[in-house]
């Protein structure tokens, strides 16, 4: 089950999607688009929004979704580029439904052109959490754990607003945390070209100071950076002085090489006889549940499941991306399979279910618990699962499932995604100005849990703190296993 939640890296732009208050200043020279034009493409999105989107008109009806597209289009009255026309659109798109899997990917071209042109970005690298902006770097002019107050005159607090405006996350501290790490370049889509910035920041000792800073090249702000992000998508290593594994497992995709990193972890496990494993998933995003049922194989022999159950809303988009789907990871359809159509449809109970639905129909799953294959590398030790707000989609269904099966004791802050959501996502091309939507196709129901809007709570909470040097939360949890 792929949950589709994008590399973060990659979803930056749709994180930017943001309410204009100001003017914003773009190269002249990025391509603008006819108001009729953009108004094809708006007319295309809410109609295509509203046929796939399984919950859509859940809590807005659709003569109000009617209104508001209408008010929408009254207001483009000029040609706009295509992050203008996104900054118009996503604010009212992403706020008729609540969904975290629901984005505008940004014009990478537009962005890239800006940066290849010699364009500079905010240079601090910061941290947001609880409405506020924290600097995290300690070579910068502002020091490191300062409170960032204004930015070019605005409130911290508006400049979270309209970065996070066109982006509608069940969890704003996921939406938050998850926007972090982008945050220079956020400011750029939101704001425009800036060469200086003026920065009011907030000491420990809460003396205000004032100061005025160039922009950076984007290379130059994140190896300023003091919590770097692990690029990989999972790594292992033995706690240092210890036994303990550490896995951090940052974003559930890659399944390929996935089955080879876990031999590779659990021999070293058997090997060096360890009894305690470390799962860190407190920045994984999501991705595939694939890589989770691969994962089982190694940490027990019960019987499991994900899901109580999934409703899929099908559509001719969702029947098109289950076929691609199947060719990505199931390598179960090739090109002659058209030769032979019908009967590669009826021969898979899967297949004929999604394929021959009606569109405009709910399909409704239920999934009996099924035993991972046997594995000779089974580790039957302590097994400790950090969980954070900035665990999300594939992620937080798999510590969902270990909550559920008692593999695990979850340690950390509750999830930021609820545990029941919607996703399975589909990409919409505009058809005039080429931009990519991401839509939901199916609400999820994670195994043992309820339709309270809460995430997967820890078994054990520790609240995390912003301007912290050392992992506060893996010091405690090795401390607890050397003390047990």
């Amino acid at each position: 089950m792929r949950m589709k939640f994008k590399k973060v890296l990659f979803i930056i732009p749709s994180l930017f999607s943001f309410i204009c208050l100001q003017a914003q200043e773009f190269d002249p020279k990025f391509k603008k688009f006819d108001v009729d034009l953009l108004k094809h493409d708006l007319d295309y999105v809410f109609n295509k929004y509203g046929i796939i989107h399984p919950e859509f008109y859940k809590d807005v009806s659709k003569i109000d979704v009617a209104s508001k597209l209408e008010q929408l289009k009254a207001s483009i009255v000029r040609p706009l580029n295509r992050i203008e026309f996104m900054n118009k659109f996503a604010p009212v798109l992403y706020h008729i439904v609540e969904d975290g899997h629901n984005y505008v990917n940004g014009p990478t071209e537009e962005f890239e052109q800006y940066l290849k042109g010699g364009g500079l970005l905010f240079p601090i690298p910061i941290q947001m959490k609880n409405h506020k902006i924290f600097c995290d770097s300690e070579t910068t002019v502002v020091p490191f754990g300062a409170e960032i107050t204004t930015i070019n005159g605005l409130s911290s607090q508006v400049v979270i607003d309209r970065i996070l405006a066109g982006y509608n996350a069940e969890s704003k501290e996921f939406a938050e945390a998850t926007n972090s790490p982008w945050f220079s370049g956020s400011y750029w889509y939101t704001f425009g070209n800036m060469d200086s910035y003026t920065i009011t920041y907030v000491l420990e000792t809460g003396v205000e100071k004032s100061v005025e800073v160039k922009g950076l090249a984007q290379s130059a702000i994140e190896s300023s950076r003091t919590k770097r992000n692990n690029k990989e998508n999972f790594s292992f290593r033995t706690i240092d002085g210890t036994n303990i594994g550490l896995i951090e497992y940052n974003l559930c995709e890659d399944l390929e090489n996935f089955r080879p990193f876990c031999d590779r972890v659990f021999s070293t496990l058997k090997t060096n006889g360890s009894t305690d494993l470390i799962i860190d998933v407190r920045n994984n995003p999501g991705g595939t549940t694939r890589l989770g049922k691969v994962l089982y194989e190694y940490v027990t022999s019960k019987k499991i499941t994900d899901f109580e159950k999934i409703e899929t809303h099908i559509s001719r988009e969702k029947k098109r991306e289950f076929i691609q789907s199947n060719r990505k990871y199931n390598k179960s359809f090739r090109w002659y399979h058209y030769l032979y159509y019908p009967i590669y449809v009826l021969s898979n109970n899967d297949r004929r279910e999604i394929l021959m639905a009606k569109n405009g129909s709910t399909l409704i799953k239920r999934f009996p618990t099924e035993s991972p294959k046997a594995n000779p590398l089974l580790f039957t030790g302590n097994i400790y699962i950090l969980i954070g707000t900035k665990t999300y989609s594939a992620a937080a269904i798999l510590a969902a499932t270990f909550k559920h099966y008692n593999l695990g004791t979850l340690i950390g802050e509750e999830t930021g995604q609820p545990t029941t959501f919607t996703a399975n996502t589909v990409e919409l091309v505009l058809p005039e100005t080429k931009l990519v939507c991401s839509v939901s196709t199916s609400k999820l129901y994670m195994i043992g849990t309820g339709d309270d809007g809460k995430g997967v709570i820890p078994d054990l909470e520790y609240k995390s703190q912003v301007d912290l040097n050392t992992d506060g939360l893996l010091e405690y949890v090795i401390h607890k296993i050397k003390s047990d």
